[in-house]
């Protein structure tokens, strides 16, 4: 039996070149990355959130005893990616 998810958890990284100035030394210029996390919810729109303790909370206030109680017993770092990916796939089922 296969179930269809209700979340996903949307990781959108982009790049950009950055001058780095160094001191008595020409500048160069540098690849700067940066990551961004999103919550898609289908018929709910997508939600941009923070890796930290209120992570799932904050973007989905419906679920948030449930991912509290799945954040407790499981132990998660929400910090932590793959922990919030383990968040979303409990929400799931």
């Amino acid at each position: 039996m296969s179930y269809a998810p209700t979340l996903h958890l949307i990781k959108f990284l982009s790049q950009k070149i950055e001058d780095a100035a160094i001191l008595g030394d020409y500048s160069r210029s540098e690849i700067v990355t940066t990551q961004q996390l999103y919550i898609y919810v289908p018929g709910g729109g997508i939600k941009k959130i923070k890796a930290g303790k209120g992570a799932i909370t904050d973007a989905l206030p419906s679920m948030a005893a449930k991912a509290d109680e799945i954040t407790k017993n499981k132990g998660l770092n929400l910090k932590n990616e793959s922990d919030l990916i383990l968040l979303v796939d409990e929400l799931n089922k």
